[in-house]
């Protein structure tokens, strides 16, 4: 007898997820973009002018990102213990924002109703609960055993400081005025200024605000550097005029810094392998009113070969030396370098850094001074490189408690006043690295 077939049941008609709003959309392509090697601060520039962010949804996009680059091992492994498995770009990034609290509960289940938040921030609560640098902390395995070595404990809370949104630091140029002149001028227009503690061009703004809009910013009053980087200037002290080289210029911050220093007196060569970044080093020194930068290229390969640095071999009486790195201790600013840790730091920068330590080595006179810094917080890219450079016998370290004002050195020297070492969670700075070395 044949078996009678039940009438079909229709499936309950699905509630319709709630569209995602201006936050969402540019959080979940900023993630995808970021994921795929993008650097953060070009892609939301990029995406900030495409959609229009008002600065509270800028605000919300910063936090959110911030919660993805270090907690996304957290995130993954939360929402599969909530039983969901399917992840793509956008849960991803809801789950991101229910940790940020921009946005509630009740909004992410009509967003995305197949999947069980309340179960995800119970799952995520008992995984923040453990501190652990790799799930929590977004850091590979040797990183965070490296981490773990040096600092005991208080990696922990170092990595928290890494996770906060850093101040607004503004370096006075001294070519245009004095820092007391700038506060001045800021506070005029009713800005949230104050002057820094460590540097002594330093500028703090306590809230954020928009700098770039200021009529001193395009009259070249200032630039944008944080409070430890500022600090590398002052280790390339006394100022006397002669040949200065930057090998490692890039954009050109801390070249600035030292045109500032010298007042425009004496010769600045600022060095990269990048020619579009030399170029941005002359636009901001037009700005800046610095007219000693002498920018030279450096050839990729063998950049010691280049015709234009050749000249001045053993007669630089300072060479800085601001080494390419794992930019660790630059996370507050720069939460993407999370993503792009392999793992391989601890031998592959370190390698390299000692590499430019030797070719900018050949630069400097008898008797100068070369200052090697790094925005790291790891031992095998500071300390590790430096002992191995000196070791050759042609440079000794010069302790920096030496070297800088007895009430700064207490704060920013190591404990036996041989370098400098700032870190977030004391100083309120970027983690910062910086030695002074004397050839003999």
């Amino acid at each position: 007898m044949a078996k009678t077939r039940k009438p079909h049941q229709p499936h309950p008609p699905r509630k319709p997820a709630a569209p995602i709003d201006k936050v969402g959309v540019i959080v979940v392509e900023a993630w995808h973009a970021i994921r795929n090697g993008r650097d953060l601060q070009s892609v939301l520039a990029e995406l900030f002018k495409l959609h229009a962010a008002a600065a509270r949804a800028r605000q919300h996009v910063l936090a959110t990102i911030r919660v993805l680059c270090r907690r996304h091992v957290a995130i993954l492994r939360a929402l599969k213990a909530a039983g969901k498995n399917s992840i793509d770009d956008e849960i991803f990034c809801t789950a991101a924002r229910l940790l940020t609290g921009s946005m509630k509960t009740d909004a992410a289940e009509a967003q995305s109703p197949h999947v069980p938040w309340r179960q995800f921030l119970q799952a995520e609560e008992r995984i923040r609960a453990k501190p652990d640098l790799v799930i929590n902390g977004g850091w590979p395995e040797p990183l965070a055993a490296a981490l773990l070595q040096q600092f005991g404990d208080e990696a922990y809370t170092l990595d928290e400081a890494l996770a906060q949104e850093p101040p607004l630091a503004l370096r006075c140029n001294t070519l245009r005025g004095s820092r007391q002149e700038l506060l001045a001028r800021l506070i005029r227009q009713k800005l949230p200024a104050t002057a820094s503690e460590l540097s002594a061009t330093g500028i703090v703004m306590t809230e954020h605000a928009n700098v770039f809009a200021l009529s001193e910013f395009t009259a070249g009053w200032f630039e944008l550097q944080d409070e430890a980087s500022q600090l590398v200037a002052e280790l390339l002290a006394p100022a006397k005029p002669g040949l200065w080289i930057d090998y490692c210029a890039g954009a050109g911050g801390k070249t600035l810094a030292i045109a500032a220093l010298l007042a425009n007196r004496g010769q600045i060569v600022a060095c990269d392998l990048s020619a579009r970044r030399m170029q941005e080093l002359l636009r901001r020194a037009r700005r800046a009113g610095a007219e000693n930068i002498q920018p030279v290229v450096l050839p990729k390969g063998d950049p010691g070969a280049a015709p234009e640095i050749q000249p001045y071999a053993g007669k630089a009486s300072r060479v800085l030396v601001d080494a390419p790195c794992s930019g660790s201790g630059a996370l507050r600013r720069k939460p993407d370098i999370r993503l792009r840790f392999k793992g391989d730091e601890l031998t592959r920068f370190p390698q390299l850094q000692l590499d430019i330590l030797n070719a900018a080595a050949v630069l400097c006179a008898s008797g100068g001074r070369m200052v090697y810094a790094t925005c790291s917080v790891l031992r095998e890219e500071n300390e590790g490189v430096v002992e191995r450079f000196v070791a050759k016998g042609d440079f000794e370290v010069e302790p920096v408690a030496s070297i800088l004002p007895e009430p700064l050195a207490k704060r920013v020297a190591t404990s036996d006043g041989r370098f400098m070492r700032c870190l977030p969670h004391i100083h309120g700075t970027d983690g910062f690295f910086t030695a002074a070395l004397r050839k003999k």
